[in-house]
């Protein structure tokens, strides 16, 4: 029988028995390869036994959720350590304990491409119908930017109660993340891009081609955030967009989520705005749709 995971851990890089548990409560396991891999060698999740292959899988939904929540677009290396991070973090839920296996560190790090091609498949659809496309709008017509900043964030991660924002321990549970607003911003821009020409052209969402601009737009937030400290717009906008999708993802009550410590455009048109920003209209004409 297979450990059952516990519903609280505490994050932290270690080879030993966590702290938390003594040497006797800790099951010592080691992954076990039942295949030797794939037509050209590399090695795949089916290649370990089932307890791997579990823990290997909770793995990448930790990493995937550091990814989207501190920092999108990582170095090799820092993706090397949020991955044993992440590892150890679901060994320690598990109570067991496992060694770190450079091939399941490499089948983690390698979900980060997919996880940047994901956001960007889901806002497709929604942004040129939000920006206007097709229709004699201006493409970059910021009064669409509000509403669509909750479209992408909802359809991403918040669509049920089982969808990674609404599961992943790194999304806050009384706020939306700089880095994940950041990452909306770099996501709309990729899906504008490629009506750049009033012709749909595939643009690939890689570190490559976004990690400057995904930087660029999460500066630009941290900046307004400090200048516009005593307005509170930016703590609105956090609170405001969790609201909202733990709203869509039909969230009656608020999941516990393990605090993540975060450092945490040009937006002055939209102070107005938000310091007099109210949505219980929104959540007025929520209810009379339920009703």
């Amino acid at each position: 029988m297979y450990p059952t995971p516990l519903s609280e851990s505490s994050l932290g890089v270690q080879k030993s028995p966590p702290a938390m548990t003594s040497a006797e409560m800790t099951c010592v396991v080691k992954s076990v390869k039942i295949a030797a891999g794939g037509s050209c060698g590399h090695t795949r999740t089916s290649d370990f036994d089932e307890l791997t292959k579990a823990v290997l899988e909770d793995a990448i939904t930790v990493y995937k959720g550091h990814l989207f929540t501190e920092g999108a677009f990582l170095e090799h290396s820092e993706e090397y350590d949020v991955a044993v991070q992440s590892f150890i973090f679901i060994c320690k839920t598990w109570n067991i304990q496992m060694d770190i296996d450079d091939d399941l560190m490499k089948l983690i790090t390698q979900c980060s491409s997919q996880a940047h091609g994901d956001c960007k498949s889901k806002a497709c659809p929604l942004v040129p119908l939000a920006f206007g496309i097709g229709m004699d709008k201006p493409i970059h017509d910021m009064q669409n930017i509000n509403p669509i900043i909750q479209m992408v964030l909802n359809v991403i991660w918040f669509k049920n109660k089982n969808d990674e924002g609404a599961m992943n321990p790194n999304f806050l549970k009384d706020r939306i993340p700089l880095p994940v607003i950041a990452l909306v911003f770099t996501v709309i821009e990729c899906c504008l891009d490629e009506w750049q020409t009033r012709q749909h052209v595939d643009v690939q969402f890689t570190a490559a081609g976004y990690k400057n601009k995904y930087e660029e737009h999460l500066k630009i937030l941290q900046e307004y955030d400090k200048q516009m400290k005593d307005a509170g717009i930016i703590p609105k906008l956090h609170q405001s967009l969790a609201k909202q999708a733990q709203k869509c993802a039909n969230i009656v009550d608020k999941p516990t989520a393990h605090t993540v410590q975060i450092d945490n455009v040009d937006l002055k048109a939209a102070k107005k705005d938000w310091e007099d920003f109210d949505d219980s209209n929104e959540d007025k004409e929520g209810n009379k749709d339920e009703d």
